[in-house]
């Protein structure tokens, strides 16, 4: 079978969805079902993609201010899916992935892939502009899809409830984490520990966007709640790209910062990152709202005990390997630090069993689900 695949979610920074295409094209690359696969970038059909650098496509002042301008969004949500489908005229026999979303205006057989539906759901969480952006190319991606996949099994629920999609056109294909993450000796991260000002196995760490449907402001007031000598000796590390709205964050991160009890990194690079995780005490992810949670699974991989909320994809991932509670609940994740920084029987037990759970994932059975997908295209 022959597949073009959107590469337009391979720049800098790399978040989740940029991971996950990156992951499913080293598989797809190598995949025998496959007779050619193309990568979609900037209206370009190319043989070859690369990753994006580190360094490369900072945010430019122009760039920002023009996204947040609704005439400029709108014209675009217009003309670049007729523009996209004009260039893959020709290509009839292939099948289009658009593993971010969203789909081009075209004839060929289409798959798109929706990590969640956060914009309709709680669009609270989102800039206004981007809710009226991103409403209007979901509906029309869902219009234009021969089928969906998810990422999680509660998005595969909200798709078919929000549109009304069938079932059976509609495939759960969980994400996995790359080899790069699992559990590394103290000798292998004692260089990043130094250069970051940190202890081995003597902090609690979130990586994530900073922005509020992360639902930080909990993280920080359970921390806030421990007892000062925990804090002191197991400070709360903060990993993640500045994101929306996150002003009133960072001001409450400078103070904890400033009383010697959290340190935020910003965005690290990518390499740095399964050691960073590795070297954690526990892992913590409270957020209000995901579509999968990639980096629980990078972090139970990692051997590193995960404390997360309740809702939505989050129970499908974790299963009984992590402590749970729901998102607004303050005083569940004070009880939950407290165990996991004091309880040394717990760590044991839930590092065995997130390292058990996450074997459960993996990229070679994403790609082939993924396959299995396109081939009922064919």
């Amino acid at each position: 079978m022959n597949v073009i695949i959107s590469a337009e979610s391979l720049k800098y920074p790399l978040t989740g969805i940029g991971r996950y295409v990156w992951e499913l094209l080293l598989q797809l690359k190598i995949a025998p079902e496959l007779d050619d696969l193309l990568y979609f970038k900037q209206l370009r059909l190319l043989p070859e993609c690369d990753l994006p650098q580190e360094c490369a496509g900072k945010p430019k002042p122009l760039i920002e201010w023009l996204k947040k301008q609704s005439w400029l969004t709108t014209s675009v949500l217009k003309a670049k899916p007729w523009l996209e489908g004009k260039r893959l005229r020709g290509y009839e026999d292939y099948i289009f992935h658009g593993p971010n979303f969203y789909l081009p205006q075209t004839q060929l057989r289409t798959v798109a892939t929706f990590h969640d539906v956060s914009v309709f759901d709680c669009p609270q969480y989102h800039p206004q502009e981007r809710v009226r952006f991103m409403q209007k190319a979901l509906v029309a991606s869902v219009a234009r899809s021969h089928r969906i996949i998810t990422i999680s099994e509660y998005t595969r629920q909200q798709v078919m409830r929000l549109f009304n999609y069938p079932a059976e056109r509609v495939h759960t294909v969980p994400l996995a984490c790359n080899a790069a993450f699992k559990p590394y000796p103290a000798s292998d991260s004692a260089a990043l520990m130094h250069r970051l000002g940190l202890k081995f196995k003597e902090y609690a760490l979130y990586v994530g966007t900073i922005e509020p449907r992360k639902n930080i402001n909990v993280l920080l007031d359970a921390y806030s709640l421990l007892p000062q000598r925990l804090r002191k000796q197991y400070p709360l590390v903060l990993c993640g790209y500045q994101g929306w709205n996150s002003a009133d964050l960072h001001l409450r991160i400078q103070q904890g910062m400033t009383e010697g009890w959290l340190h935020y990194l910003g965005y690290l690079p990518k390499d740095e990152l399964p050691i960073l995780y590795s070297a954690a005490r526990v892992f913590l992810f409270p957020t209000h709202y995901e579509g999968f949670g990639l980096p629980l699974i990078e972090a139970m991989a990692a051997g590193v005990p995960v404390i997360c909320s309740n809702t939505t994809s989050l129970p499908e991932v974790v299963g009984a390997a992590a402590l749970t509670a729901a998102p607004e609940d303050t005083d569940a994740f004070v009880a939950h630090l407290q165990r996991a920084l004091e309880d040394e029987a717990w760590i044991i037990d839930a590092q065995q069993a997130g390292i058990a759970r996450a074997q459960l994932f993996s990229w070679q059975r994403c790609a082939a689900e993924t396959i299995d997908v396109y081939r009922q295209l064919q």
